[in-house]
């Protein structure tokens, strides 16, 4: 008992003695994150994703279309045996409620799920890994590096949503937003400007996001392709599955989402015609698209999709700027590449649409019509010669991104567009 009180005396003592600065480490800490939103298709779906952390690989519902014949064959078998599983109905709701996102849930720590790390096909494992080096928690630096995996099927605004929770996670945030991933960042951040938490966003960095749409869209939502000369869509053709996507796409929220918007049509020249070189302008389309099967109910009405896109897009908006315009934000996008610009569509039937011609972009986002937000003009962008699917892993735009972050180099000296 006596060297029980000597031992506890000690220790009483002992605390006294310690600075009070070191019990307020923790304290005074602030959390910080690099949050990754990626693009649509990006995020791998697992049955019960949203329920579980750890995920079996027979969880798995999708894995993409990649390039790598082992990845396709997984890829095209999961698709076969899955996919009218991630098919939506009419209203955009899923048919099977047990399927989500490869889900991040401990926020301390490295996922032990590869896809929740780096998404699908490891399509963000160079920059996971270079932020990770750079500032990761795990090599000694003061960022969590976070890939915020999201069911691309649902609205960007519902996605939004789930992104705001997860940033107010954190005291200090920088965003990198990859192409529909940007437009669900920049959601997000409105609904933080509601809650007067937008200062809680450092940096938002925007990488081949189509502000203003994509006529690609039209593409896959008519033939499922994502660019007609990539090898994922070699793929799709040669295992047959581009119908499989047509078909999930149609009733995708965040597929309409994508198709070019008003200010598309106030910024280029439109993007469809009907047998003729004379363009629609926006009301045209919308009616044009309306005829199609596609945008049709099984009862013979009319979806409500491009109403819902239409309200997005207006609600990135505030007292008539872009939200961009109220964060630190810095824009990278793709050139170089022909990407759609112009698609022919049959009036009097519902044949397949066809490409016509190209534009300057990244080979899926036109670079002057869309990847340019408004209020801001082409020198405001950092322009990297980079395949679209390809840029989150091209060296010139990580390089950029390091910069960014790290407030080497100002946007100027960043531009690779000389």
């Amino acid at each position: 008992m006596k060297k029980f009180l000597s031992f506890f005396l000690f220790l009483s003592v002992s605390m006294l003695l310690v600075p009070t600065n070191v019990f307020a480490i923790d304290k005074d800490r602030k959390e910080k994150a690099i949050i990754i939103v990626p693009g649509v298709l990006s995020s791998g779906l697992f049955y019960n994703g949203e329920k579980n952390y750890k995920y079996d690989e027979n969880e798995v519902v999708w894995l993409g279309v990649g390039e790598s014949k082992m990845g396709t064959i997984k890829s095209v078998g999961k698709l076969i045996m899955y996919y009218k599983d991630l098919f939506c109905d009419d209203n955009g709701i899923p048919v099977n409620d047990k399927i989500g996102p490869a889900v991040q849930r401990d926020y301390t720590r490295s996922p032990e799920c590869d896809i929740a790390k780096y998404g699908i096909l490891n399509s963000c494992k160079k920059l996971v890994n270079e932020l990770d080096k750079n500032w990761g928690i795990n090599n000694g630096g003061e960022y969590h590096i976070v890939l915020n995996s999201y069911d691309w099927r649902l609205s960007c605004a519902e996605n939004a949503k789930l992104l705001t929770e997860k940033i107010l996670k954190y005291d200090e945030v920088v965003l990198i937003g990859f192409s529909c991933g940007g437009l669900i960042c920049c959601k997000s951040a409105t609904e933080l400007l509601a809650k007067k938490e937008l200062s809680k966003i450092k940096a938002f960095i925007s990488v081949g996001v189509p502000y203003q749409g994509a006529p690609s869209t039209l593409d896959v939502i008519e033939n499922g392709m994502f660019n007609s000369d990539s090898a994922e869509d070699r793929n799709a053709r040669f295992w047959g599955i581009s119908d499989i996507i047509k078909e999930i796409s149609h009733n995708c929220q965040s597929t309409y989402e994508l198709l070019p918007t008003k200010n598309y049509f106030e910024r280029g020249k439109g993007y469809i015609c009907e047998n003729s070189d004379q363009n629609l302008d926006y009301s045209q389309t919308l009616e044009q698209l309306r005829t199609r099967n596609w945008s049709k109910k099984k009862d013979g009405t009319n979806k409500d999709f491009y109403e819902k896109a239409e309200k997005f897009h207006e609600g990135l908006y505030v007292n008539g700027k872009h939200i961009v315009n109220f964060m630190n934000s810095y824009f990278i996008a793709g050139i170089g590449l022909k990407t759609i610009s112009k698609i022919l569509v049959n009036k009097a039937s519902n044949d397949t649409a066809k490409v016509i011609e190209y534009a300057d972009g990244d080979g899926t986002v036109p670079f002057y019509e869309s990847a340019v937000p408004n209020g801001k003009t082409d020198e405001d962008i950092m322009k990297v010669n980079s395949k679209h699917n390809e840029i989150l892993n091209d060296e010139n735009a990580l390089k950029c991104i390091v910069n960014i972050i790290s407030k080497v180099k100002s946007i100027q000296t960043c531009n690779l567009a000389a």
